[in-house]
């Protein structure tokens, strides 16, 4: 055994005690030495790091407890050797057996690393030892590149937790001559991880690396193909020559350059550090450092931090990234119409961030919260910060027309119409034209979409940066082969309605567009309308655990009456919902008595005759009062039936009745709501469903059932739990309703 010798870690602010290293070869292990390290494990962690030869082959293999690092070094055997009894019995047989069944395979303790799968595989193939309880901690971040800077960072804690100098040196500088102690210091940082939020919150559904359960044959196939990926990776170079013509333009600080040859074009990355070298006045070489903010082409725009006067032929270098400082990391100012609430203000700061976790960001909006708003106000501060040199593109997409519609118009409420509205033919022409008239010079119908040339198309969206369309016509072989996301790159895409997205539909546009995507949104809200198909099993991206558990949740609502929103956060939003509205009367919601309604078989689905009456009288109230009011029912024959009765009593009908499933999104001063059944539960036995009808008024709401139904069979649905709240008083019987005396 070595010398022990002490280090002190310099990665975390906060101070910390110093560590005892003990050195020691694989052959001079010993079960006291092992013991002794166990019992300084009180956390049942322990952090792991490793130190690789030239060829891949793991050398030193670091354990490390809080006060405690053991630092085992490897003598490398043949592989067939290993396998044979005689070595099994040899001294540094026996050594790395008892580390592998003390520490290695106890499943009393975690062992956490960063790229744990390469050192679990490497421990295999080149010491054919196993491990089992192994956290790979760049799983426990969703987002952002693994080997980034910014994924360490968020592992240690933040930036605020740690001297990101420090950091660099010891993650990021491999090979460099204090190696050795970086080792040391990365398996005590992988130990302190354990002690963070970070691994605390998302550690019980990391799925731990397990080689004990492979066979032999596959793990040694596993093993060496990890093994070639990260020799291929250690052959690419670290600097890269950007062929560039030696025509150039250069203006206020931003050199415009033009690149020659694909292979080394000149890319925007994040953190990527490139050199420009030019000729000074004197005639000596001059450097000066930069970075790429827009890159269309072969075109490029190169930021210069220092002032140099540029002549002469010029070179343009692409380095390795480096650690950001804090001075770039500034929450932006938010410019808006009017004053966004806080968790409003949580969400588009979100939305805005270029920091590496929050590449992928999740929005929860339950019903009248502004999802729309907070929308429109990323998406015209992300104009903003383009107009600023910062320049970003924006697409905002849905599952539906009517909800990509309603993003639009709330941007032109805003006084924001440097945008484009992408839709299709089929929808738009004699359909839904009507829809559209706010925004008509915005629009691109998508028979027109192979009528564009480069140039063309150019003119026709100028500047734009900002692009809306679904879903589906985003992902359209049409939409992108007529140029528009080469035109406009999808750099940040923004989901409205991604609750109602099953998670396979966003595929297409991953495969076909994932190389220009550098930040998502998804915008909804798993308490409304789930995607179509949950019976069968499609799933929402509102499912994945992580994601969910980032969240930021709009908290307060506008929409809906007071009493009726307290109910709403009560019995949905585990009363998180705060409610900010004028009317605070219980008579905004008021239930008709409709004794004699029967719900009735229409093919697969359910009419109410006498529901619809009472729709119809409530209906004519409302017309003749000039009141704006929209009617939703659970079933497409009832909205059908309704339609009908509103048109052959001469009241306006386009436009007013809805299936609850079309409706999200929605909203309207009065809401009239059909329940449709009256015997068994049906539609109401699901809560998002029900969630939605009842949340779409902002004055009140009438809802037609019958008082036995409702008390009776579906006294323990949503609209079951709202009618005993309300309690007896709200309701109106069916001769009140049809004298007029409601």
């Amino acid at each position: 055994m070595l010398t022990p010798y002490l280090v002190q870690q310099d990665v975390f602010l906060t101070p910390s005690s110093i560590i005892m290293v003990i050195p020691v070869s694989d052959a001079d292990l010993t079960s006291a030495l092992l013991v002794d390290f166990l019992e300084s494990a009180t956390t049942g962690t322990i952090g792991v790091s490793a130190s690789y030869g030239g060829k891949g082959a793991l050398n030193v293999l670091t354990l490390a407890t809080r006060t405690y690092i053991l630092q085992i070094t490897f003598n490398h055997l043949p592989f067939g050797s290993r396998k044979k009894n005689k070595f099994k019995r040899s001294p540094q047989g026996q050594s790395r057996l008892l580390l592998q069944d003390m520490i290695l395979c106890n499943d009393e303790y975690s062992k956490l690393s960063l790229d744990m799968h390469r050192v679990a595989t490497a421990l295999y193939y080149d010491h054919g030892l196993l491990i089992t309880s192994a956290i790979d901690l760049q799983s426990l971040v969703l987002i952002g590149r693994r080997h980034s800077f910014a994924t360490v960072l968020t592992l240690l804690g933040g930036r605020d937790e740690v001297n990101k100098s420090n950091a660099f040196k010891v993650f990021m500088e491999n090979g460099s001559t204090s190696e050795a102690r970086n080792v040391t210091v990365r398996a005590w940082c992988a130990w302190k991880t354990s002690c963070l939020d970070l691994y605390m919150q998302a550690r019980p559904s990391i799925q731990p690396i397990n080689t004990s359960k492979l066979p032999p044959n596959h793990l040694r196939v596993l093993a060496n193909t990890v093994r070639v990926t990260y020799r291929l990776n250690s052959l690419k170079p670290t600097t890269l020559e950007n062929d560039v013509d030696t025509k150039f333009g250069y203006k206020s600080g931003a050199l415009h350059l033009r690149s020659t040859r694909f292979n080394t074009r000149i890319r925007v990355v994040e953190n990527q550090r490139l050199v420009v070298e030019t000729e000074g006045a004197d005639g000596e070489l001059v450097q000066s450092k930069g970075r790429a903010r827009r890159v269309e082409g072969k075109t490029a725009e190169v930021s210069i931090k220092n002032e140099v006067p540029i002549s002469g032929d010029i070179k343009v270098f692409t380095l390795p990234s480096e650690p950001t400082s804090d001075d770039s990391i500034v929450k932006p100012d938010i410019v808006f119409e009017r004053p966004l609430n806080p968790s409003q203000k949580r969400a588009v700061e979100c939305i805005l961030s270029t920091e590496a976790q929050d590449r992928v960001c999740m929005v929860q909006g339950p019903p009248g919260t502004g999802k729309t708003t907070v929308i429109a106000a990323s998406t015209i501060n992300i104009v903003r910060s383009s107009q600023s040199g910062n320049k970003r593109s924006v697409w905002l997409i849905a599952q539906s027309n009517v909800a990509v519609k309603n993003i639009a118009e709330k941007l032109a409420q805003s006084d924001f119409f440097d945008f484009k509205l992408l839709v299709s033919f089929d929808f738009h022409f004699d359909w839904h034209e009507h829809l559209y008239e706010k925004i008509e010079k915005n629009i691109i119908r998508s028979d027109t979409f192979n009528q564009f040339s480069a140039d063309s198309l150019q003119d026709i969206l100028k500047d734009c940066r900002v692009m809306l369309c679904t879903i589906s016509m985003l992902s359209s072989p049409l939409l992108i082969s007529a140029g528009f996301t080469t035109t406009v790159p999808p750099e940040t895409v923004v989901v409205d309605e991604a609750s109602q997205i099953e998670v396979g539909d966003y595929l297409p546009m991953f495969n076909m567009l994932g190389k220009s995507i550098r930040k998502i949104v998804y915008i909804g809200d798993d308490k409304q309308l789930p995607p179509h198909g949950e019976s069968v099993g499609a799933r929402s991206i509102f499912e994945m655990t992580k994601l969910r558990e980032r969240a930021v949740f709009l908290d307060t609502q506008y929409r809906m009456p007071s009493p009726i929103g307290d109910f709403i956060s009560k019995h949905v939003y585990d009363a998180k919902l705060l409610t900010e509205h004028a009317i605070d009367c219980r008579s905004s919601c008021r239930l008709v008595d409709v004794h004699h309604g029967t719900e009735t078989a229409h093919g697969t689905s359910w009419v109410n005759f006498g529901e619809r009456d009472a729709v119809l009288h409530l209906a004519k109230k409302y017309h003749a009062e000039a009141k704006s009011y929209r009617i939703i029912t659970p079933y497409d024959p009832q909205r059908s039936i309704l339609e009908d009765a509103l048109k052959n009593e001469g009241l306006p009908w386009e436009d007013k009745c809805f299936c609850v499933d079309s409706f999200q999104g929605n909203e309207d001063d009065y809401i009239i709501i059909s329940v449709v059944r009256s015997g068994h539960v049906g539609f109401l036995k699901n809560p998002q469903r029900s969630n939605v009808m009842l949340s779409r008024c902002k004055k009140s709401m009438v809802i037609c059932s019958s008082r036995a139904y409702l008390n009776g069979a579906a006294s323990s649905t949503l609209v079951g739990k709202l009618a005993e709240e309300w309690g007896e008083s709200a309701w109106v019987s069916w001769s009140d309703l049809i004298n007029g005396r409601f």
